[in-house]
């Protein structure tokens, strides 16, 4: 029989458990961290002060990476590299070539087999719930009602706008009409996923469509919030309406200049998207008071970021898809308080190829091989060896638009090589950063001969990137 005193101290332990927190008792049974990715659509880099929560209560505790970019700045290569943690050149898409057919990268992904080694089937397999909740990839209209592998929960939108009456999901197998705003709707199946959940650790994808175009060529914010940012100033980035385009691609330079009506669109544009961000920041919100309210704060990762990044005007152009800073540079905090406690920055260079073997050695799973690697490191400031370079490519032109491209990335230049769709041969950029963060001078161009090393040796550090 068990002595008195020991009696007396069991239950006094079994009293204390019961009234602690769920998160204690989730850290003293050490439960694999809920990891939560909030990816949004078309975000630049520099609209994070417009977002209160984002960049207040979840930096707070965030690491913050301020050189952080995306390979390929393209909706649906750039999600592929997320989930898988591999460079486009190592991912099937299918067929993207608009000559032979429509480019549906869901349905290409889906039919090489691609979807079949990604985050949720990795996570899956190793017992989180798993749930993508909003923008797939382009064609995922033509997917419904396939799920693919490694999804618990499925609600991703079929026709990605903004508002109910237009918008509509596969809702698990089922394609149903939207019921709200579409971001609102989407934090709505977000906390509900999270609370029932409580008991088990689980990954979330909430990738709502803001600040992309949703419907009539146009971005659509909240009714809430249209006009709160009325006020903000006009964009004025250091590459906007850049005055001399003439060491810039040909196809680049039949862009420019853009008209003064097309001015007035970047502005009312730039407001609008910002706009947008409101519903994701309210969101994000929602995402941290249903983690805490099932008590697991102190055992949940939020991950923010974006697919790519976006133009403005700069160097004349209002798209993304090119290698130009402002489009390949995204936001990215990892929100992790049981690795980082307080704010800090973080300069090395990392990649949307980092997220998932990020996200696999957070959860304690085995990294299949990939490119990308953890980030981990960097939560708690340990060092360790580090990329100094990175690969740039695309490889889906449309004519008359941007060709395909390869390049390099590194802490101080960039080299870019595109075909000259004018010409049938190639065009060469080559710019150093630490002088000129805007791109403003080709040196290739502005100073001939002078650089023609460096740019050999950059194009040949380019084509190993690619072939590894």
């Amino acid at each position: 029989m068990m002595p008195r005193l020991a009696l007396v101290a069991a239950f006094l332990t079994v009293t204390a458990l019961a009234s602690v927190a769920p998160r204690v008792i989730h850290h003293l049974t050490r439960r694999p961290p809920n990891i939560i990715i909030v990816l949004t659509d078309d975000q630049r880099y520099d609209s994070l002060e417009h977002m209160p929560v984002v960049s207040g209560r979840l930096a707070t505790s965030a690491v913050r990476f301020r050189n952080a970019f995306v390979p390929t700045s393209q909706c649906c290569p750039s999600r592929a590299s997320i989930l898988t943690g591999r460079y486009l050149n190592d991912i099937d898409m299918g067929n993207l070539d608009p000559a032979v057919g429509p480019v549906l990268p869901a349905v290409g992904f889906h039919q090489s087999g691609g979807d079949a080694h990604t985050l949720a089937v990795w996570l899956k397999a190793s017992g989180y719930r798993t749930a993508l909740l909003g923008k797939y990839m382009t064609g995922n209209n033509k997917l419904a009602p396939t799920i693919p592998p490694g999804w618990d929960e499925w609600f991703t939108c079929t026709a990605c706008k903004y508002s109910a009456a237009l918008a509509r999901y596969n809702d698990n197998g089922t394609i149903v009409a939207g019921q709200a705003y579409s971001t609102d709707e989407l934090r709505q199946r977000a906390v509900a996923f999270i609370r029932e959940n409580a008991e088990r650790p689980f990954f979330l994808l909430f990738a709502p469509i803001a600040p992309h175009v949703g419907e009539r060529g146009d971005v659509i914010p909240a009714p809430r919030h249209r006009g709160l940012l009325a006020s903000v100033p006009p964009y004025t980035g250091g590459a906007y309406l850049e005055a001399d385009m003439t060491d810039k691609p040909k196809w680049l330079q039949r862009t420019s200049p853009l008209s003064p009506g097309r001015q007035a669109f970047v502005q009312d544009y730039h407001r609008k998207r910002l706009e947008s961000l409101l519903a994701v920041d309210e969101a994000v919100g929602a995402i941290l008071d249903a983690i805490e309210a099932i008590g697991c704060e102190d055992n949940s990762v939020v991950i923010f970021t974006t697919d790519n990044g976006y133009l403005l005007g700069d160097h004349h152009y209002i798209q993304k898809l090119l290698a130009y800073e402002p489009s390949i540079r995204v936001p990215l905090l990892i929100h992790a308080p049981n690795r980082a406690r307080s704010a800090r920055t973080d300069d090395h260079l990392v990649l949307n190829i980092d997220l998932a073997a990020t996200t696999l050695d957070l959860a304690g799973v085995r990294l299949p091989p990939m490119a990308g690697r953890s980030l981990v490191p960097f939560l708690d400031g340990s060092s360790v060896p580090w990329r100094q370079d990175f690969l740039l490519e695309y490889k889906t032109p449309v004519f008359p638009g941007p060709p395909d491209y390869i390049g390099v990335r590194t802490l101080t230049h960039k080299y870019v090589r595109s075909s000259d769709v004018w010409s049938g041969g190639s065009f060469e950029e080559l710019y150093d950063l630490s002088r000129d963060p805007d791109e403003l001078d080709n040196l290739l161009v502005v100073e001939p001969g002078v650089h023609d090393a460096l740019a050999a040796a950059l194009r040949a550090r380019a084509r190993t990137l690619e072939a590894e």
